[in-house]
């Protein structure tokens, strides 16, 4: 159990750096959007702007600046297109970036519920041993008993008050 938990608190740190560096990843397109956005923007207004120029000069203007012109409305024609491409690029992965995170919310939120019910029932496998043994485990220090064996017996020394054996004490008779 415990070493679930810990795999599931590496696993939720995991989950939190990754929605991290996608809430990061995610700042970053949104910027790239709004620039390419506010690129394409001027790139229109020059090119309204040529035009109208070149509406302005038409009666005046030579054919070389006629030909001038045309080209930088196909430059500005050509960096519109590859900015719209670039923004419809950037939508697509701020999209999918989105999803992403909103699967690691999803995740980790699993990861959550898992980790709380894994307390849960720790809690309650704890409480359940509790309440089978109330008393508290021997120590470590105190032997186990083990009644299987037999206890060893120890002579008890004889009621006769000598702590010396009786065949070494010398034996007295009085004679009368």
């Amino acid at each position: 159990k415990k070493k679930e938990a810990g795999e599931n608190e590496s696993r939720k740190k995991v989950h939190d750096s990754k929605v991290s560096i996608l809430e990061k990843q995610l700042e970053y397109m949104r910027r790239l959007v709004h620039n390419a956005e506010q690129e394409r923007i001027k790139a229109t207004e020059r090119m309204c702007a040529i035009e109208q120029e070149k509406e302005n000069q038409a009666g005046r203007s030579t054919q070389s600046e006629l030909e001038r012109q045309n080209k930088k409305i196909a430059e500005l024609e050509l960096e519109c297109y590859k900015l719209n491409t670039a923004h419809n690029l950037a939508e697509g992965k701020i999209q999918q970036l989105e999803g992403d995170l909103q699967n690691e919310r999803q995740n980790h939120e699993k990861l959550m519920e898992q980790t709380e019910q894994l307390a849960r029932v720790t809690e309650e496998n704890k409480n359940l041993m509790l309440s089978i043994t109330p008393s508290l485990p021997p120590s470590p220090d105190q032997p186990v008993r083990d009644d299987n064996k037999k206890k060893k017996k120890r002579k008890r020394p004889s009621s006769t008050g000598s702590s010396v054996p009786r065949s070494s004490a010398p034996s007295v008779r009085v004679s009368s």
